[in-house]
């Protein structure tokens, strides 16, 4: 496993905490950061291509935002995960409530197409070296009429590339593995788009 955080210089004290717990479990750890202030859309994608693209065949990639927190033995606990569902894609960090009913909780995970689902503060891609491609020529290359009205708006803002990765996998009906409880959750601060974004409404490290 290899994993790649993006971060502004602003933000160490985050990453460093963050950084405590990973570096441990995932050593091979790559930081992207924005020193210009360029935005989350360029300094994520280019983490999304250079990571992606240079995985080796079955490499598990984690990519992470500077704002994300995990416990200790994380990778273990999604190894457990990964044993028995085989998915090529999770994500380690929800808000939707209605994904974590008694079942998934039990069964620790939930794979299905979940719109408005997937997040970036913390997933998983394995063997998808050729995503980027796909994402980009569906957003710029299609008929600007078949995409989704809001893929529409931020194909001309350039904002918000997990938005697009995720309305990418639901368009095309591909289904993505979210871990019940969450492995990740939000540290205390705003985006750096400015947002105050809410926590996992069951995260593992509020029961251990």
């Amino acid at each position: 496993m290899k994993a790649g955080i993006i971060t502004i210089p602003e933000r160490e004290e985050s990453l460093n905490r963050l950084l405590d717990i990973i570096i441990p479990e995932v050593p091979d750890v790559y930081i992207f950061t924005d020193y210009e202030h360029k935005g989350p859309w360029w300094n994520e994608w280019r983490m999304f291509v250079d990571m992606l693209t240079n995985a080796e065949k079955g490499e598990p990639v984690l990519l992470m935002t500077d704002d994300a927190i995990t416990i200790s033995g994380f990778r273990k606990l999604w190894e457990d995960i990964h044993y028995v569902e085989q998915s090529s894609l999770y994500t380690l960090f929800s808000r939707q409530r209605n994904l974590f009913t008694e079942e998934n909780v039990a069964r620790g995970y939930v794979t299905k197409v979940q719109p408005r689902g997937f997040y970036d503060i913390a997933a998983i891609y394995i063997d998808q070296q050729d995503l980027p491609r796909k994402v980009l020529s569906w957003l710029f290359d299609s008929d600007i009429d078949s995409l989704p009205p809001r893929v529409r708006k931020l194909r001309s803002q350039g904002r918000h590339i997990d938005v697009v990765i995720q309305d990418y996998f639901v368009y095309h009906d591909i289904p993505w593995t979210i871990t019940t409880p969450t492995l990740f959750d939000h540290q205390a601060t705003k985006s750096t788009l400015g947002h105050n974004v809410g926590g996992s409404p069951r995260y593992i490290g509020d029961t251990v």
